[in-house]
């Protein structure tokens, strides 16, 4: 579920900026998400460096061990949870309560528009 949340927020970042994030490369897909965390969650501007480094080191793994890696889609999906697992630890550690209870609460919402898409 993580890993859809993850496509979610590259989703929702690319319809932000009127872009395909598909098929851009990890630095511009980690700026488009670090600009619109920082406006949905009113990140400071030392949490918006903070978020930019991790999405930008992400973005690098998921392309690595995700997109380019060959698997099957199980394979992918079951990599990115792993990846995204790790990922959220860290944006725990940069958001502030508020926000990370924010970040929550639109994951929720986030899984059920995805579940509801599929099923």
């Amino acid at each position: 579920m993580k890993y859809l949340l993850a496509l979610f927020w590259i989703v929702a970042a690319s319809a932000l900026s009127g872009q395909s994030l598909q098929t851009k490369p990890p630095e511009e897909r980690a700026r488009i998400m670090t600009d619109s965390m920082r406006i949905y969650f009113q990140l400071s501007p030392a949490q918006t460096e903070k978020v930019a480094e991790l999405n930008l080191r992400y973005a690098h793994i998921m392309e690595k061990e995700v997109m380019r890696s060959g698997k099957n889609a199980f394979g992918k999906y079951t990599t990115g949870m792993k990846i995204n697992n790790h990922k959220e630890t860290e944006l725990k550690k940069i958001l502030t309560g508020a926000q990370f209870a924010l970040y929550e609460k639109q994951k929720k919402k986030a899984m059920g528009r995805i579940w509801q898409a599929i099923f």
